[in-house]
């Protein structure tokens, strides 16, 4: 009677016009799940421990008005008690007397089919879909929703689904699976005559509709969550949100979604009978047309991957590759066999992708054996995995940078190898979640990534333009904003306020390279007390901790005021008194670039600080005697020249430059950028001596930087050591744009002149 009642209610308001497809099928949906609880009850299923999970259109409480409700029974205990009781639920709700039946059951879709056990344990469930479960199975549990049953059960099965369904990689292989899916289906059920139309089977119907969009939903739920909905208007409007399908398809696929369901129903309330077939002449025309444009979005989401031709190594060697190295990779590469039970579909997608790599590398000045090498120990890393191949032989922008990375740079293609998730990473360029929203363990491993993900892009806008100012402020905006996100997760981790840091050295001066240090003091407002010691210690042990892909930062505290082996942590009258009374010249000189996270109101800046300090000789003399121990000419004879302490380098412009700051003071009073650029531009604006030289120092400055970054990213080691022969210096002036022989006499010749500028400005001073 209650089914009967609940039915005619739906039927009656679709009738009448009295309330949306949309609505009828959530209130049949939730009167299925009453029914389905009665069931439960006048059965003792619940009483025996079996949980009840319905999938497809109840699980996603989108009911029609004469559809089967597909059933999943889950239960600890499987005696013969619950399976007499399971039979005893399926007779009462589908049972047919003098009203008729209450509901169709379809118990098919359990782990294993209608040929496995009605009933299975919750580890039976994980090993069937852990160890067996097909791509459309993935697809279907992205609807299951549990309906009765203990907590622990429901929430087990629930979470395992949940983790199936939605992998963390991004997994395109799924579309292949589902063409090959659509193509059985419509084999299956082949095209009517053009005088009928079947909405459920029939190419552009609500199959399709259903398919394509948790196909989406599989592939980028792993890192969308957002995408995790059972609801089909509810996915295709977060698709839309997350830019996986535009405006006017969002809009086709929900409108045609429902003007399907709206005839279904209607066919389905004359005789309460499981038909799909439309034979209205009108009807027909208006579906028909609309199905044309559902598989006209369906088939633009499923980019078709060509055959790939065979390599080989004379093939190689023509390419530009050495024999030696194209024999050795091509002999790896036939090792690393696509590892999947769609061994002949994946293996075809190897290939293209090796072919497609091939292809990048071609149209690159780069280094193609390097890349090639480099490729082989990504595709070991990965062990071949085939959902990687598909994702990048769709992604022809992502497979064009990763060639870029790996003919360039040995860091860049070492991380690539160990972390190959970054490719998901680089693809969807999401905003990663709030810190504070997840778990801290899995923050801290997010952190990780970001840099790594962070500074691999900033490398690949650096081979574009060579411009060093956004790749610096792109870095250091990195460094600053991860910084603070793990400050916030260690005070909710140990309570407390926040504490700040003076950044220091590049990192001060927004001059942050890939694979640099981090400088910095941390700071309290007043004298430190035992729990912001132990922020400070957590702080310091979260930024270094091994990850994945390596600690989120390494640090370098040695400019704290006790040195290196005094606390990490100093309130600030206690740093000011030390920069102001105790604090060396060459102290005095790193503070310059101090910049503090998070800004705060100083009546004092570091930089007045030192500033004021008159400079004596003594201070002199400890500049000039640092500068003999540190620098060192170069010589006809070196086999590689120190970027960094050369004389005419890095670090003796820059010693030059804050050196000069201190001992040409007072200034007045204004914000000092903490740049070297800035500095020196300054210096300009206040100097004659300085301003007669302050561009062409400024020039060989900005070229010694482009090295040594060039050197960072294309280097085979990190530090400032440029070798003057061999590959690593090919490999370095073919990124920027010169032959090696050139590159060495540009650096040469650079380093000269800002010898010879630095002598002149000492002498003027």
């Amino acid at each position: 009677m209650a089914r009967h009642e609940s039915w005619t209610r739906c039927a009656l308001a679709l009738f009448f016009n009295r309330a949306t497809d949309s609505d009828v099928c959530t209130f049949w949906s939730n009167a299925a799940d009453r029914h389905i609880l009665e069931a439960a009850r006048l059965s003792r299923l619940t009483e025996l421990g079996v949980a009840v999970f319905a999938l497809g259109k109840l699980g996603a409480q989108e009911l029609n008005l004469s559809s089967d409700i597909d059933i999943v029974f889950v239960s600890e205990d499987r005696g013969n008690e619950q399976l007499k009781a399971a039979r005893e639920f399926i007779r009462l709700l589908s049972q047919v007397d003098e009203w008729g039946f209450c509901h169709r059951v379809d118990v098919d879709l359990r782990p294993g089919g209608s040929g496995a056990p009605l009933l299975v344990s919750p580890t039976e469930f994980e090993n069937h879909y852990g160890y067996h479960g097909e791509t459309w199975e993935r697809l279907a549990l992205v609807r299951l929703r549990a309906v009765c049953g203990s907590d622990s059960i429901t929430g087990e099965v629930t979470t395992f689904a949940r983790t199936f369904s939605f992998r963390r990689h991004l997994d395109y292989t799924v579309f292949e699976e589902l063409q090959l899916l659509l193509t059985r289906i419509r084999n299956e059920y082949p095209p009517r005559a053009k005088d009928a139309f079947n909405l459920k089977l029939q190419a552009g119907g609500i199959r399709d509709i259903e398919l394509l969009t948790h196909a989406l939903q599989v592939i980028h739920g792993g890192r969308n969550q957002s995408l995790r909905t059972r609801s089909t208007t509810e996915a295709i409007n977060k698709l839309a949100a997350a830019g996986l399908l535009n405006t006017v398809e969002s809009q086709l696929l929900n409108q045609t979604y429902w003007r399907y369901r709206a005839i279904e129903n209607r066919l389905q309330a004359y005789g309460d009978q499981q038909t799909y077939l439309v034979t209205d002449p009108i009807t027909v025309a208006e579906v028909s047309a609309l199905a044309t444009q559902v598989v006209r979005v369906s088939e633009a989401s499923f980019p078709k991957i060509e055959t790939a031709p065979e390599l080989s190594p004379e093939k190689l060697v023509e390419m530009g590759f050495t024999h030696e190295v194209a024999i050795h990779a091509l002999d790896e590469l036939e090792k690393s066999q696509a590892l999947s039970k769609k061994s002949e579909r994946d293996e075809k997608e190897r290939r293209q992708f090796l072919s497609n790599f091939i292809s990048c590398l071609q149209k690159k000045s780069a280094d193609r054996d390097l890349a090639l090498q480099q490729l082989v120990d990504f595709t070991k890393s990965i062990r071949a995995k085939a959902s990687l191949f598909s994702l990048l032989n769709r992604e022809p922008i992502l497979l064009n940078q990763i060639a870029t990375l790996f003919g360039v740079s040995p860091w860049a293609g070492q991380t690539l190898s160990s972390r190959p998730e970054l490719l998901d990473a680089f693809l969807l360029r999401q905003d990663s979640a709030p810190v504070q929203s997840i778990e801290h363990d899995i923050a801290y491993e997010n952190l990780s990534e970001r840099r790594l993900l962070g500074e691999l892009l900033a490398v690949l806008h650096f081979l574009e333009d060579k411009n060093l100012d956004p790749y610096s402020a792109n870095l250091t905006s990195l460094a600053d904003s991860i910084t603070q996100d793990v400050m916030q997760l260690v005070t909710s981790e140990v309570g407390g306020e926040p504490l700040s840091l003076f950044a220091l050295g590049k990192w001060g001066g927004r001059e942050l390279g890939v694979r640099s240090d981090l400088d910095f003091v941390l700071v309290s407002r007043t004298t430190p007390t035992d729990s912001q010691h132990k922020i400070a210690r957590r702080f310091l042990n979260r930024l270094t901790e091994a990850h994945r892909g390596g600690s989120i930062y390494s640090v370098d505290m040695r400019l704290r005021p006790s040195g290196k082996a005094g606390p990490i942590l100093i309130s600030r009258d206690a740093l000011f008194e030390h920069l102001t009374t105790k604090a060396e010249a060459w102290e005095r000189q790193s503070w310059l670039r101090a910049r503090c996270l998070p800004p705060l109101s100083l009546d004092l800046s570091p930089q007045t600080i030192v500033l004021d300090r008159p400079w004596t000789t003594t201070d002199e003399a400890q500049v000039s005697d640092i500068a003999n121990q540190l620098f060192k000419p170069v010589s006809a004879q070196q086999k590689e020249i120190d970027l960094k302490l050369s004389h005419g380098g890095l670090a003796p412009i820059e010693f030059a430059i804050q050196a000069a700051l201190l001992r040409n003071g007072p200034w007045p009073r204004a914000s000092l950028d903490t740049s070297t650029s800035g500095m020196l531009h300054f210096l300009e604006g206040h100097r004659e001596q300085w301003r007669m030289h302050g561009e062409n120092l400024s020039r060989c400055y900005q070229h010694l930087r482009k090295v040594e970054q060039a050197l960072r990213i294309a280097g085979d080691r990190s530090g400032s050591r440029l070798p003057l022969v061999g590959s690593e210096v090919h490999r370095i002036a073919r990124m920027m744009g010169v032959e090696s022989e050139t590159l060495v006499q540009e650096l040469i010749a650079t380093l000269e002149e800002s010898t010879a500028i630095l002598s002149r400005l000492k002498e003027g001073s």
